[in-house]
């Protein structure tokens, strides 16, 4: 069988023409491989695009039914064509930095997922495997990597990985848990409004469902349009936003409480999100940094997943203490025992 590879960028073929999605992936520094049900073969991840599926979400698909990933990041490489027997076929090459692994599906084809340093010679697609990882290491070479992405590059490649994450987000019962404590220490009521930011697909809402507590007002606002169309399915009267906290915000109403659970790692601007909080909370109301783990234990899971941060994944105690002065809130309270908790209330004679 004669067969003949050529790479082309990404700018052609359209998309409309790619058929198949492949995946070198990586964890902890290592190379995925598979190996499906009944062969000996390896291969990385990857395999056909479904019917009106968009290239990234066929991407997260195979990524996920064959190594398990959680939380990732994609990026495309190159768009490439294979010709065999006069027939010609469009694919497209994605580099992947998975970050957590769940178990491997049994439902789908992959029986067996190893992480090397070296590709195995009993590659499935062996001459196609060695000329697409050339392309990836040359893709490297020049620079593309993800330490060298720019901060608005970072920022749409985390939108694009939340939004192939949300249809399957499951908070775990440790998270849910926490979040039910820092709800019952806050006393929220009917006459109180609730700022959400980076609310997911509305974990704090759901707590709030359960406890049958039904706030003046509750906004959430995220990122991903993708989780926030999830918290809707589940919440459709729930008001939500598709915005970035790290750009300034302003609302035509003030909040009572604002609050970011679980997601602090995800900020890298904290004086932009302290002074929205300070612009959009009324005098006296609180702004909420929890999340459900510790600073430490946050530090241990990212070490296991071998996930960097350029900063520290929670500030610091005395960078929230510089941040709070600077922004005008007071009575600091702060815990790190079971898990993270800020509290500051926004000075009552501060003007605005």
């Amino acid at each position: 069988m004669d067969s003949l590879v050529e790479v082309y960028g990404l700018d052609h073929p359209e998309d409309k023409e790619i058929q198949f999605v492949v995946m070198f992936s990586k964890y902890r520094g290592r190379w995925g491989v598979g190996r499906q049900k009944g062969k000996t073969t390896w291969e990385v991840q990857g395999g056909h695009r479904e019917l009106n599926e968009e290239l990234n979400e066929a991407a997260a698909r195979e990524l996920y039914e064959e190594s398990g990933a959680r939380t990732f990041r994609i990026t495309p490489v190159t768009k490439y064509s294979m010709t065999v027997d006069g027939e010609k076929s469009y694919g497209l090459l994605y580099y992947c930095e998975i970050f957590e692994l769940g178990e491997l599906p049994e439902e789908f084809e992959i029986e067996e997922i190893r992480w090397v340093d070296s590709f195995p010679e009993n590659m499935t697609y062996g001459n196609l495997h060695r000329l697409l990882f050339k392309t990836i290491q040359q893709w490297n070479i020049e620079g593309t990597t993800w330490d060298n992405f720019t901060m608005r590059e970072k920022k749409k490649e985390d939108i694009k990985r939340f939004d192939q994450l949300a249809p399957h987000w499951k908070n775990t019962p440790e998270s849910i848990s926490v979040a039910s404590r820092i709800i019952d220490s806050l006393g929220i009521s009917p006459h109180h409004k609730i700022l959400d930011v980076a609310s997911g697909t509305g974990i704090l809402l759901s707590v709030l469902a359960t406890k049958e507590i039904s706030p003046k007002r509750y906004v959430a606002i995220d990122l991903s349009s993708r989780m926030l169309e999830q918290l809707t399915d589940e919440f459709p009267q729930a008001e939500t936003y598709c915005m970035d906290f790290e750009n300034k915000i302003k609302f035509d109403f003030c909040f009572d409480y604002i609050i970011i659970y679980d997601s602090i790692p995800h900020f890298d601007n904290l004086d932009r999100i302290f002074a929205n909080a300070r612009h959009n909370l009324r005098p006296g109301g609180k702004f909420i940094i929890a999340h459900s783990r510790t600073r430490a234990g946050l530090q241990a899971h990212h070490q296991r997943i071998g996930f960097k941060s350029p900063r520290e994944p929670i500030p610091s105690r005395e960078r929230l203490i510089e941040l709070s002065f600077k922004y005008d809130f007071s009575n600091i309270e702060e815990s790190d025992d079971e898990f993270f908790y800020y509290l500051g209330v926004k000075t009552i004679n501060v003007s605005q």
